[in-house]
């Protein structure tokens, strides 16, 4: 719940006024260099959030796989293997969503900075926890396209002008952006 938590509220940081109290603030800083990081197609605190929801997943099947397959008696074998199964995961999911995904991330959302200067330095933590496993699916993913003979440098997407515009328009409609400035912008990449 803490990946998630985390994730939510570096997600919502005021990012121009992070990068201002970064010149005065040492936990500014380390937040701003954590932020950075979950620029990346795939965060380190997304990658930790998934591979400890695998992690509980696989202890919840052995934990409570068992009793209810013990419990599914008088159904015949392979029927009882799957309902076990199945039961178990959907429980798991529907627990691990509501207390670990979904809470923690709205939770973080109503005062994101003051959660973020909070908890910097667990943040941090969990972050640099998660990076071994993000490098090596990293490493994963490049072997394999390389043998497929794609570069996987060529797979990171330059922004296009209709993509700016498109989160300009969006911009607009949520408030964030006031018609002015998104005409300031328009007239910008027109210039070009």
């Amino acid at each position: 719940s803490l990946y998630a938590a985390g994730e939510s509220a570096l997600q919502n940081l005021g990012m121009s006024q992070l990068k201002k109290d970064a010149e005065n603030s040492p936990t500014a800083k380390k937040l701003l260099s954590v932020a950075a990081a979950q620029t990346q197609p795939v965060s380190p605190m997304q990658s930790g959030l998934l591979l400890w929801a695998l992690l509980g997943l696989g202890f919840s099947q052995a934990a409570f796989f068992l009793p209810l397959f013990k419990a599914l008696e008088p159904l015949p074998g392979s029927v009882k293997i799957f309902l076990s199964f199945t039961l178990v995961s959907f429980c798991y999911a529907l627990v691990f969503f509501i207390f670990c995904d979904l809470l923690p991330k709205k939770g973080a959302r109503h005062n994101a900075q003051n959660f973020s200067y909070r908890f910097c330095s667990l943040i941090s933590g969990l972050s640099f926890c998660a990076k071994p496993f993000l490098l090596l699916c990293s490493l994963i993913v490049g072997g394999i396209l390389r043998l497929a003979r794609i570069d996987p440098h060529s797979l990171d997407s330059v922004v296009t002008e209709e993509e700016i515009l498109q989160m300009v328009d969006e911009g607009e409609e949520r408030g964030v952006i006031e018609e002015t400035e998104k005409d300031m912008i328009q007239n910008i990449l027109d210039f070009n």
